[in-house]
């Protein structure tokens, strides 16, 4: 995550995660709720690039459009 703790309302969040290229991911997602809400959003992650032969970063960018607490994880395809 590009930003540690609280963040801004309307400020753009970086969030990477970094997959073993044995798992073969074809697509990976952040899915992210909001605080009392049951419904996840799920947005794709963009391929970013290798670390070495046997890793590869995913990244997405996030603005939260209201203030409030999120809850988020990753999910991916293969």
């Amino acid at each position: 995550k590009s930003k540690f703790g609280a963040v801004e309302e309307g400020s753009t969040v970086v969030f990477r995660i970094v997959m073993p290229r044995i798992f073969s991911v074809s697509a990976a997602f952040f899915a992210i709720r909001e605080e009392f809400s049951h419904t996840k959003k799920l947005i794709s992650m963009q391929w970013e690039r290798m670390q070495g032969d046997n890793e590869e970063w995913w990244r997405v960018e996030f603005t939260p459009e209201t203030a409030g607490l999120y809850f988020y994880h990753f999910e991916y395809e293969f």
